[in-house]
């Protein structure tokens, strides 16, 4: 039997600045399709249409605006427990968004689940 790796989780929620550098070295946006979305779209191929999609534990928001980007009619609401990564989370979305497009698109909220009471998107 071949040895196993120990996971190691991460912290439930990262909000040092050592964490935030980490995760924004090694988070960016695909020039063309991200492989997550290009297996997405194998799979779901009659995907669009007026959609809102959760991502929860959205980090700095980088797989919420690969989808946006991709699918021009859904809205992402973005939800992440630690401060840190949100306040970048929503500077990164406003900037690339005037960019690509989907400013208006992106909801970031901050959250720690199952506690979370979404009520309406702020869209």
């Amino acid at each position: 039997m071949a040895d196993r790796l120990e996971r190691v989780p991460e912290p439930a929620i990262m909000c040092r600045e050592e964490e935030l550098e980490f995760i924004k070295c090694n988070s960016y946006l695909y020039p063309d399709i991200h492989p997550l979305i290009a297996d997405f779209l194998k799979r779901c191929p009659n995907f669009g249409g007026k959609v809102r999609m959760l991502d929860v534990g959205c980090g700095i928001g980088t797989m919420s605006m690969e989808f946006v980007r991709n699918f021009p009619y859904l809205e992402v609401i973005s939800v992440e427990a630690s401060a840190l990564m949100l306040q970048y989370s929503k500077a990164f979305s406003e900037v690339v968004g005037k960019v690509h497009d989907f400013t208006n698109r992106v909801s970031v909220r901050l959250a720690w689940l199952p506690d979370a009471d979404f009520g309406e998107p702020e869209f």
